[in-house]
């Protein structure tokens, strides 16, 4: 039996199904695997160099809207197709996307909402965050 010879067993309920099979990446390189993570994290700087300052300009609500569809149309994109491009270019808009919820969105509740319930919103977008932080080493153990 080879190295490479081995086959998932579907019938196992402890099996998992994940974009390693939907994209074919067993035998991708590492740097094809690797630029999942390198395009979200060039698409959350892009939002913040590039697109961030425009909605100081334009104002902050048609922006926060125009996250929330990139978002959704985003999500979609990744469960309806199997084309390793599409899933870059969605992972590109949602880094962007999300560079939109962690500032302009956080902005924006904070400003409408009453100085009473900023308190509630700054926790809730803490939690939020910190799951980002959390959850790889929970992973990891």
């Amino acid at each position: 039996m080879g190295l490479y010879a081995w086959r998932i067993n579907y019938q196992d309920p402890k099996s998992v199904y994940n974009w390693m099979d939907v994209l074919s990446l067993h035998c991708k390189s590492n740097f094809e695997i690797g630029l999942f993570s390198s395009i979200e994290m060039a698409g959350f700087l892009f939002g913040c160099i590039a697109l961030i300052p425009k909605a100081d300009i334009h104002g902050r609500r048609l922006f926060v809207y125009v996250q929330i569809s990139i978002f959704i149309a985003g999500y979609i994109l990744i469960i309806l197709t199997s084309s390793i491009i599409i899933y870059y270019i969605s992972i590109f808009a949602l880094g962007c996307a999300n560079s939109y919820k962690s500032f302009v969105m956080y902005t924006l509740c904070m400003e409408y909402l009453p100085s009473k319930k900023n308190l509630y919103t700054g926790i809730i977008f803490f939690v939020e965050q910190t799951v980002f932080v959390i959850s790889p080493l929970v992973l990891m153990y």
